[in-house]
């Protein structure tokens, strides 16, 4: 997951910086999930790009896997 969360991350980095808006992310190293990774990947890729289509300029979008 944490290959996933960083992956994504790096991908919309140039969307988030040309919107004027600052992605941080963290993700434990090891963190299990069960499902496909690619189908995993394609969600948090829809759910990072609304938030980066629907945060004002100047706004923080913080993508973060942690387990409690």
């Amino acid at each position: 997951m944490a290959d996933i969360v960083n992956g994504v991350a790096a991908e919309v980095k140039v969307l988030a910086d040309a919107s004027g808006l600052e992605l941080t992310r963290s993700a434990l190293p090891s963190c299990p999930a069960f499902g496909d990774p690619d189908v995993i990947r394609r969600l948090l890729l829809i759910l990072v790009d609304n938030a980066i289509k629907y945060t004002p300029e100047g706004g923080k979008i913080e993508v973060r896997l942690d387990i409690e």
